[in-house]
C-alpha cells in the first residue's frame, strides 16, 4: 500500500461510496424482515445489552457476568435501543447501519487502494454482498469489520498524508479503530500483528516514524484489550493449550471458507489463490500498484486466527466471522484490479465470474427474505423471533407491552446452569 496507491477518493467515488452504506442499509432491512435468529451468543449480546441500558452491568438474562467477549457490541446495541426501542426490531437495525459501514468502508479502501478502475459499481457490488449475506441474527461480526475497514483506511491516510498534522490524525483515526476492534472480539486481536507489519512494510517513511506509528497503533488496542479481560474477568474464559482441533483440518476449513466467500467452492479457493500470487506478481513493475502489504496483512491475520485455534478452545468453527475479512480484503481488491483492466470483454467476463455468484445468493435472501425455525434446547440451538418481540428482567412471555411488543423468554442453556451453581447472579 504505497503512499501513491492510497489517494483518497472523490467525485464519484464518494458519491458511490454513500450510495452502496443506503444500498446495504436498506437491503439489509429487508433482508431481515421475517425476524432475526437468536443463538446462544445473540442471546447473550442482547439480554446483556437491555441489562447495560436498565443500569445492571455487563450481564446475560439470568445475572451473570459475561466472560466470553468485550462490551462493545452490547454497547452499540443499548445505544440503538435507547433510542428506538427495546425489541429485536431495533437490534436488526443496529446491525444494518453497522452492515452498512462495513461495506462502505471496505468499498472506498478498494477504491483509495486502485484508484485507476475504469468501473467503479463492481467494487460497490464485492463490498456490499458479503456484508448482505452474513446478516441473519445478531452478531459483533459486522461492527468488528467496520473498524477493521476503518482501520485499513486510517493506514492508508497515513501512507499518503504529506504533512505531519494529517499524519497525527490519521494515525490517532487508526488506534481508535483498532481498539474498537478489539473492544468487539477478542479474535480481532489478530489483527494487531497484521497493522504493525503493514506500517512496517511502508518504505515510503523513515524506520523510525514507522516504529512510532506502529506503537500508537497498536499500543491503546493491547492496554484496552488487557484492561477489558481484567475489569470482566474475562481471563478465565480462555485457557491456553486448550484446543483440541487438528491443525490440518483448521487450516482446510479456513482455506475453503476464505474461497466461499469470493466463489462456490472450489472456484472461490482458486480465485484467492490466484489473487494472491497476481498481486505479487504484479508489485515487480513499477506502474502497477503494490497490493502485498494488503495482502501480508491478510496473510498474518489469518495466521494469527489459526494460532488462535490451536491454542484456546473455540466452540465454533474457524470459518464464517473469523475469517470473512480476508475474502472481503482480497476480493475488493481483485475485482477493482479486474475493473481496471483495459480489455473490456475481459474484464466483463471476469466481473461476472467474480461477481455473480454471491449477487444471486443476496438477491434471493433479499426477495425470499431471510427464514428460520425454533431448534434451541439447553446444549444449544436457535430461536426464530419475530421483530416485534421484546425482552425485558422480570417481564413474563406474552406480554403485551405499552409500545406493541410482546415479550419472550430467554433459554437457559446448560453452561448458564452451571454457572449459576457456583456464582451468585446479579
Amino acid at each position: 500500500m504505497p503512499a501513491e496507491a492510497a489517494a483518497p477518493p472523490h467525485g464519484g467515488a464518494a458519491s458511490l461510496v454513500g450510495a452502496t452504506a443506503l444500498a446495504t442499509l436498506l437491503l439489509g432491512l429487508v433482508l431481515q424482515r421475517h425476524g432475526l435468529a437468536f443463538g446462544p451468543d445473540a442471546w447473550t449480546s442482547w439480554t446483556a445489552s437491555v441489562s447495560l441500558l436498565e443500569g445492571r452491568g455487563y450481564c446475560d438474562a439470568h445475572g451473570l457476568v459475561v466472560h466470553e467477549w468485550p462490551p462493545l457490541y452490547s454497547l452499540w446495541l443499548a445505544a440503538v435501543q435507547a433510542v428506538a426501542g427495546v425489541s429485536v426490531a431495533s437490534v436488526r437495525l443496529a446491525d444494518a447501519i453497522a452492515a452498512a459501514v462495513f461495506a462502505a468502508l471496505a468499498c472506498a479502501a478498494a477504491l483509495r487502494q486502485v484508484p485507476e478502475v475504469r468501473e467503479r459499481w463492481p467494487v460497490a457490488l464485492a463490498a456490499a454482498t458479503p456484508a448482505l449475506l452474513a446478516l441473519r441474527g445478531p452478531s459483533s461480526e459486522h461492527v468488528m469489520h467496520a473498524a477493521l475497514f476503518a482501520l485499513l483506511l486510517a493506514v492508508q491516510g497515513w501512507q499518503a498524508a504529506a504533512r505531519p498534522g494529517p499524519r497525527a490524525v490519521a494515525l490517532a483515526a487508526g488506534a481508535l479503530a483498532l481498539a474498537a476492534a478489539v473492544a468487539t472480539r477478542h479474535a480481532a486481536l489478530v489483527f494487531v500483528p497484521a497493522a504493525v507489519l503493514l506500517l512496517a512494510s511502508t518504505r515510503c517513511r523513515p524506520r523510525r516514524e514507522r516504529a512510532v506509528a506502529a506503537a500508537v497503533i497498536a499500543g491503546p488496542a493491547l492496554l484496552l484489550a488487557a484492561w477489558i479481560r481484567a475489569a470482566f474477568e474475562q481471563g478465565a474464559a480462555t485457557t491456553l493449550f486448550s484446543s483440541t482441533r487438528e491443525p490440518l483440518a483448521t487450516a482446510a476449513t479456513m482455506l475453503r471458507a476464505v474461497g466461499e466467500d469470493l466463489a462456490p467452492f472450489p472456484f472461490g479457493i482458486a480465485a484467492w489463490l490466484f489473487s494472491v500470487v497476481w498481486f505479487a506478481r504484479a508489485a515487480r513493475h513499477p506502474d502497477t500498484p503494490d497490493h502485498r502489504g494488503a495482502v501480508a496483512f491478510v496473510v498474518v491475520a489469518l495466521l494469527g486466527t489459526f494460532a488462535l485455534f490451536q491454542l484456546v478452545h473455540v466452540a465454533d468453527e474457524p470459518k464464517g466471522r473469523f475469517v470473512r475479512f480476508a475474502g472481503v480484503i482480497v476480493g475488493t481488491l481483485l475485482v477493482a484490479r479486474v475493473a481496471a483492466l483495459p480489455q473490456p470483454r475481459w474484464r466483463v467476463a471476469l466481473l461476472l465470474v467474480l461477481l455473480l455468484p454471491n449477487v444471486l445468493r443476496a438477491g434471493k435472501h433479499v426477495v425470499v427474505g431471510r427464514q428460520g425455525c425454533d431448534t434451541v434446547t439447553e446444549h444449544g440451538g436457535e430461536s426464530w423471533l419475530p421483530l416485534r418481540a421484546t425482552w425485558r428482567p422480570g417481564l413474563a412471555a406474552g406480554t403485551v407491552t405499552t409500545d406493541g411488543c410482546v415479550a419472550v423468554e430467554a433459554p437457559l442453556f446448560r453452561w448458564q446452569r452451571q454457572r449459576m451453581q457456583v456464582e451468585r447472579p446479579r
